[in-house]
């Protein structure tokens, strides 16, 4: 599905569907938006979708949201159709400039579930919706904020499988640590990066993805500090629960060959 299907000066109602997980399927909810439409005899002309965005961030591009809002400013959308007001956002804000264009009587917002926006008990109905939602967000961003935390003081794993290590993050690959222990050893006796790679390649080193290895791709394999045990957050290193692949000074003099 297109992010929009192409917008003529026609268009009047749109659809609006938004997952904040991508990969996550919003067939569902366009499916249940184009059932309403259907029953109220609203003939739908663009579906508008962002999928894998958060709608309560305030830093996230949405750029279906921004194109549909385009044709609302300019007049050609007066009818969004969304399963529930928080897939079209969890922002106060953002929702004051919606009911700035309904209170006009230029758009109105109906929803499959939840409140939609056409009337003043409505108007208020969704300013106590959305700031609900935004609350909750903003619980689940401090649990999650307060669990990486706890997770990096007790040194666990997170994030990409680094090189070296086996999925799950705690245990050695011996293979890739061998081929690391090679790559370390070719930058510390002088082997360009070029070279190195040249070397690992023809000995059958893949990275983590089985791919060739690449100069830059080994600098930054080089220069993480995971290697030596370490497990960084927030600009603090935190003794890591995995054993280091190599000691702190000798992954400094490799740093300081590889950044001059």
């Amino acid at each position: 599905m297109s992010t929009t299907k192409g917008n003529s000066p026609m268009t009047t109602t749109v659809t609006y569907t938004r997952l904040s997980l991508e990969g996550d399927n919003v067939e569902i909810q366009l499916r249940d938006c184009h059932k309403l439409a259907a029953d109220r005899g609203w003939t739908i002309t663009d579906d508008f979708c962002d999928n894998g965005i958060s709608a309560y961030s305030r830093t996230a591009k949405r750029p279906a949201y921004e194109a549909m809002l385009a044709g609302i400013r300019s007049g050609r959308i007066s009818r969004v159709v969304v399963y529930n007001l928080d897939r079209l956002t969890r922002q106060p804000r953002e929702l004051e400039g919606l009911i700035d264009h309904i209170e006009r009587g230029s758009l109105k917002v109906n929803a499959v579930s939840g409140f939609s926006i056409e009337t003043e008990a409505e108007i208020l109905g969704a300013r106590m919706s959305i700031a609900m939602a935004n609350q909750s967000s903003k619980d689940t961003s401090r649990r999650v904020a307060r669990k990486c935390q706890a997770n990096a003081e007790a040194g666990g794993a997170h994030g990409r499988r680094c090189y070296g290590y086996q999925p799950g993050g705690l245990l050695v690959d011996e293979g890739e640590a061998g081929f690391y222990a090679m790559a370390v050893d070719s930058i510390l006796i002088g082997m360009s990066l070029r070279a190195t790679v040249r070397k690992l390649n023809a000995a059958g080193a893949g990275t983590t993805v089985a791919g060739a290895w690449s100069p830059t791709g080994l600098r930054t394999t080089l220069l993480n500090p995971r290697h030596t045990g370490v497990r960084m957050h927030k600009g603090t290193a935190y003794m890591a629960q995995w054993p280091a692949l190599i000691t702190p000074e000798r992954h400094a003099q490799v740093a300081a060959i590889l950044i001059r």
